[in-house]
């Protein structure tokens, strides 16, 4: 969601250029995308989300709730499917790790940073 708000900023600032090519060149980008968001989303959607709809739910129906919230704030309705499948994926691992919330934060760490590389081979 916050990488929504900085893509539009940076899309202010570099008028000539795709929002793909602004998102990549901008170095806040890497600093959101690979340290912040994960922390931010792991706590809300998996540490605070997860665990208070677990107490009326049973667990994989909370994991899809929160995954499914995951996916909404991210504002991409042509990814809505993929979030909601790596939601669920970082859900059954913070399970998994006995909710140790280091465990999912790791992983989308490791996962931003992949496709950020990515991005930037791509050009």
């Amino acid at each position: 969601m916050g990488f929504n708000i900085i893509t539009s900023t940076t899309t202010l600032l570099f008028h000539n250029q795709t929002v793909q090519q602004a998102d990549i060149r901008t170095p806040i980008m890497y600093i959101y995308a690979v340290l912040f968001s994960p922390v931010f989303e792991e706590l809300l959607c998996r540490k605070i989300l997860l665990i208070k709809i677990n107490k009326y739910f049973n667990w994989w129906i909370s994991a899809f709730i929160s995954s499914g919230i995951f996916s909404i704030l991210h504002l991409n309705l042509s990814l809505f499917t993929s979030y909601l499948f790596i939601g669920l994926v970082w859900s059954y691992y913070y399970r998994k790790s006995n909710y140790n919330i280091f465990v999912p934060i790791l992983s989308h760490f490791l996962f931003n940073y992949i496709m950020i590389l990515i991005q930037s081979i791509k050009g």
